[in-house]
């Protein structure tokens, strides 16, 4: 997840990270569950990711222009969670570090949807919106002589653009199935999957 690597290097105040290296070194060994790898910050100190998720709920409401474009607001409650490791520590801690990072945050998003329809009653989609997002972070650091914390609020403008497929459910409900990808300048870019269910 860009947002919460972002938030971790900002809290440990460390470079960005560079490309994730394409196997394991001797010193990580491998990476956990869900795990994508060592990543070298600033060539200095490797981590390895054993879990990084979110998952988000919102609302939107939809007021169409035409019978296919329509202007679509959105607001979302989303939660996510990572746990790092540095197995080398860091700077003059050399003893193994586990980074627990823990995130709340609140969207809010206005953009266009444009629907075009495919076959008998299905439909697809794309979608194109800016937002505003306030996120608060709480990190924990705990290793054999470090149990230390603390929280990063922040808030961040992104650009979003989606698209997906409009499937009927019931006579007066649909659901869509569908993809978006979110910059936020200056910290990164995040693909998100989901499915939205609205009554009619």
């Amino acid at each position: 997840m860009a947002l919460l690597d972002e938030t971790a290097r900002r809290f440990l105040a460390l470079p960005p990270a560079s490309t994730p290296s394409a196997e394991p070194s001797a010193t990580t060994g491998g990476t956990g569950q869900g795990g994508v790898g060592p990543v070298s910050l600033g060539g200095s100190v490797d981590y390895d990711i054993r879990h990084s998720s979110e998952v988000s709920l919102g609302v939107v409401t939809t007021l169409p222009v035409t019978p296919r474009l329509a202007v679509e607001g959105r607001v979302a409650f989303a939660y996510g969670q990572s746990l790092y490791v540095l197995p080398e520590g860091i700077d003059i801690l050399t003893d193994p570090i586990d980074i627990d990072l823990q995130s709340r945050s609140l969207e809010a998003e206005l953009g266009l949807r444009l629907r075009q329809p495919l076959w008998g009653k299905l439909a697809g989609y794309l979608s194109a919106g800016a937002g505003r997002r306030i996120a608060r972070a709480d990190m924990s650091l705990t290793s054999a002589l470090l149990d230390t914390g603390g929280q990063i609020t922040e808030h961040q403008d992104f650009f979003a653009v989606g698209a997906g497929v409009d499937l009927p459910v019931l006579a007066r409900s649909r659901a869509a199935l569908g993809t978006a990808v979110k910059h936020y300048p200056g910290i990164g870019t995040s693909l998100l999957l989901g499915v939205d269910i609205s009554l009619r």
